[in-house]
C-alpha cells in the first residue's frame, strides 16, 4: 500500500463525518491528543525529518499527499498537521543544532508532542520586521516580551517555534516550552470555519528562555523563517 492510500484509509477511518461535524459544533475535540499519537505512530508528524529522529525522510511532495489526504477528510485537522509537521518540525529538521534536535524532534514526531510556530501578531502578520515581540539577552538566558495572535495549536502546543526582534533590524526563533516561565496561552480564538483546528493567543511575559534555544545566528531569523515557508506554502 502506497503513502497516499496508507493516509486515506486512515484518515477515513479516524475522521468520519459525525467527527468532523462535531468539531465544527463544538469548536473543540477532546481527541486531538489521541489522534496525534496515532499520526506518530505511523512517522506521519515527521515525513520530512531524517529516520534517526523518528521521521520517515522522504520528501516535500509526499508531505503535500499527506496534508491532501488529511485535507480530504477534515480541512481543520489538515491545518494543525500542517502547522505541526512544517513550520515546526521542518524548521527544526533544517535549522536546530544537533543538540536541539535530539532534545526536541523525537517527541514532537511520535505524538508525545505537539509543536505550533508563532510569528503572526495583532498588527504584524506578512511583514516579520513589524513584530513587536521582543528578545533581549541576559547572561545564559534571552527574556521574551510580547504577545502572538492566530498562533494554529496554540492550546496544543506543548514546543513552539518563536520569532521574536532581537534588534532593530533583526528577528531571531527560539524553542519556547510550555511550562516555561512567563508563557501561557491567553485566550482561545473562535473562527467560522476550520473550527477544529485549535487558534489562539500566546503571551509572553518576561520569559525565559534559554541561550541553548535559540534556533541560528542572532538576527538571522529571516533566513530561517524563508527556509521552510517557501515550502510550507507547496
Amino acid at each position: 500500500m502506497d503513502l497516499r492510500e496508507t493516509v486515506r484509509k486512515f484518515a477515513e477511518r479516524e475522521l468520519t463525518d459525525e467527527t468532523v461535524r462535531a468539531m465544527d459544533r463544538e469548536s473543540h475535540w477532546p481527541h486531538f491528543r489521541q489522534f496525534w499519537s496515532k499520526l506518530g505512530s505511523m512517522s506521519l508528524l515527521g515525513v520530512t525529518a531524517e529516520s534517526r529522529f523518528g521521521g520517515l525522510g522522504l520528501g516535500y511532495f509526499e508531505h503535500s499527499l499527506v496534508v491532501e489526504e488529511i485535507a480530504r477528510r477534515c480541512p481543520a485537522i489538515a491545518v494543525s498537521y500542517g502547522a505541526h509537521s512544517n513550520p515546526c518540525v521542518n524548521q527544526l529538521a533544517l535549522n536546530a543544532t544537533e543538540d536541539q534536535k535530539r532534545k526536541y524532534l523525537p517527541k514532537l514526531i511520535d505524538g508525545s508532542h505537539v509543536g505550533a510556530m508563532a510569528i503572526s501578531e495583532v498588527d504584524s502578520g506578512s511583514d516579520p520586521m513589524s513584530m513587536k515581540t521582543v528578545a533581549r539577552r541576559h547572561k545564559d538566558y534571552y527574556v521574551l516580551n510580547g504577545s502572538k495572535f492566530w498562533i494554529t495549536n496554540a492550546s496544543e502546543a506543548d514546543v513552539v517555534f518563536v520569532y521574536a526582534k532581537t534588534s532593530d533590524t533583526g528577528i531571531t526563533p527560539f524553542i519556547v516550552e510550555k511550562g516555561m516561565e512567563g508563557f501561557r496561552v491567553s485566550q482561545h480564538i473562535d473562527k467560522l470555519g476550520m473550527r477544529g483546528s485549535p487558534t489562539g493567543e500566546l503571551l509572553f511575559n518576561d520569559c525565559k528562555v534559554p541561550v541553548a534555544n535559540m534556533v541560528g545566528q542572532v538576527d538571522e531569523g529571516v533566513y530561517v523563517l524563508m527556509s521552510g515557508f517557501d515550502y510550507e506554502r507547496l
